[in-house]
């Protein structure tokens, strides 16, 4: 995820700005969901997990924020064989 202002067709004009980026990563950092963030296929949050977050990064400058993801064996299958970018 990087900053910048973007348009959503669902959610309208929106920005990501480096205290969003931030107050992700210590979100993430401080477990408040209380679960491990899952990846999914297709934005199909509640069918199969593509992989899980294990950890977020973010940039020197703060401008992007990065996952280290755990992925499933038939999710690496389709990454392999660009299924899914």
């Amino acid at each position: 995820m990087r900053t910048g202002k973007f348009q959503s067709p669902e959610y309208g004009a929106f920005e990501i700005t480096q205290a969003t980026l931030l107050s992700m990563k210590q979100n993430f950092d401080n477990n408040v969901r209380g679960t491990e963030l899952a990846i999914d296929y297709s934005h199909e949050s509640q069918k199969a997990a593509a992989g899980w977050i294990k950890q977020v990064i973010l940039s020197d400058d703060g401008n992007e924020l990065w996952a280290e993801i755990e992925w499933t064996r038939t999710a690496k299958q389709c990454l392999g064989d660009k299924e899914y970018r």
